[in-house]
């Protein structure tokens, strides 16, 4: 809960629904630095939505063993609170807190949610951070691989970030009743905190950044990490300065400046073209503010067909129209459907100059229209008013 994305994509959901009378005992797995940092915020704002959050402490080291006691620790975790309070449903966000709920559902009948957050056995292989060729990595790989089929056929209910995601699913032969259990829910934005860029607000968010008014601004959110196309992502922005020499490329991200430069300077683009932020929750709308154009550039591998990149539903309810790459699961159909963006099938110079027209119309769509399209699909009120549904499909 103290890192961005576990206060945009768990938090805002749960808070949504506590304000309709479900009462939650959040249990999670926390960073030590992050908690330092905004454990005692994270706590007010349970505390002021009668959420009960049970944080507990995340290990990384050494690989698997140490997830192997993390799923040790919450299982004992919930077996105490089950001892001491009613469970009448648990809702389980991606794999591994769902290898304890499964236990409970065989064992105590507790109906549980599987929230799977994507295909999380082949991101690990497909993210090169498990290694098939290593006896362990193998057997934990088939170990989840198996263990998944149980939570689709187990689980009471089932959430996929994707359409794409919910179709791959339907084709696994051993899945009893998918079609009837399986909800559609993508990551949500919160309209609210992400609200419509303005004049003025570009204006303010510009000055603070100390990017001139009359540049060109491409945004993007996020870090460098596994799953990105950094060095695509630059090369895109060093093409766009061949035709807009004012443009600058705005990082919103906790990497740092040297790391960002590393890149920059192999697709010559200077480090005074670069600006680089980073933003907590609160901050990262009035960054926004300061774009003209967004971009993120996602490896397209069959693990990412069940994908639902956040920063998409934040940036285009601000009215930032996107570029970006097909072949992520359901972002080339939005697209297509909304016509707020353009995805890109190669990721090249003479691809970027192709599509240069496409490219440089964008950021001429008006921002409102941009903005009430994308509610139609992410809206955080849409998002809560589905899992509401759910809980009384379960619940009754």
């Amino acid at each position: 809960m103290t890192d961005i994305l576990g206060q945009s994509q768990i938090l805002s959901y749960i808070i949504g629904l506590s304000k309709e009378g479900y009462v939650f005992t959040l249990i999670s797995f926390e960073k030590k630095n992050n908690f330092k940092r905004t454990g005692d915020a994270i706590k007010r704002i349970c505390l002021e939505n009668s959420i009960k959050w049970i944080p507990l402490k995340y290990t990384k080291w050494p690989p698997v063993l140490s997830t192997i006691w993390d799923v040790f620790k919450l299982r004992i975790r919930l077996s105490r609170l089950l001892r001491s309070q009613q469970v009448d449903l648990i809702h389980c966000r991606s794999y591994l807190t769902s290898l304890v709920a499964l236990k409970l559902k065989k064992r105590k009948n507790i109906p549980f949610i599987f929230d799977m957050r994507g295909f999380y056995a082949d991101e690990r292989v497909e993210g090169d951070l498990w290694d098939l060729k290593n006896p362990l990595y193998k057997y934990v790989y088939s170990f989840l691989k198996k263990k998944e089929l149980d939570f689709l056929n187990y689980s009471d209910a089932i959430v996929s970030l994707t359409e794409v995601g919910a179709e791959i699913m339907k084709t696994w032969w051993d899945i009893t009743e998918i079609e009837k259990k399986i909800s559609i829910i993508p990551c949500a934005a919160d309209f609210e905190v992400f609200d419509l860029i303005n004049i003025e607000k570009k204006k303010s968010s510009r000055m603070r950044l100390g990017i001139p008014q009359d540049d060109i601004v491409i945004t993007y959110l996020g870090t460098m990490g596994t799953w990105y196309l950094f060095d695509e992502i630059m090369a895109f922005f060093s093409w766009f300065q061949t035709h807009h020499e004012n443009a600058k490329f705005l990082m919103i991200s906790p990497d740092s400046k040297v790391d960002v430069l590393k890149v920059a300077q192999k697709h010559s683009v200077k480090e005074d073209d670069i600006i680089v932020k980073f933003a907590r929750r609160e901050d990262v709308s009035i960054f926004l503010d300061a774009s003209d154009l967004g971009v993120f550039f996602i490896r397209s591998t069959f693990s990412k067909r069940s994908s639902s990149p956040t920063k998409m539903g934040e940036m285009l309810a601000k009215g930032i129209p996107l570029v970006t790459n097909s072949g992520v699961g359901d972002v080339d159909a939005i697209i297509q459907k909304y016509r707020f963006g353009i995805c890109l099938d190669k990721l090249n110079f003479s691809s970027f100059e192709e599509k240069s027209e496409e490219i440089f119309q964008l950021t001429q769509i008006d921002p409102h229209t941009i903005r009430k399209s994308a509610h139609e699909f992410f809206s955080l009120n849409d998002a809560i008013s589905k899992y509401r549904k759910i809980y009384q499909d379960i619940l009754g």
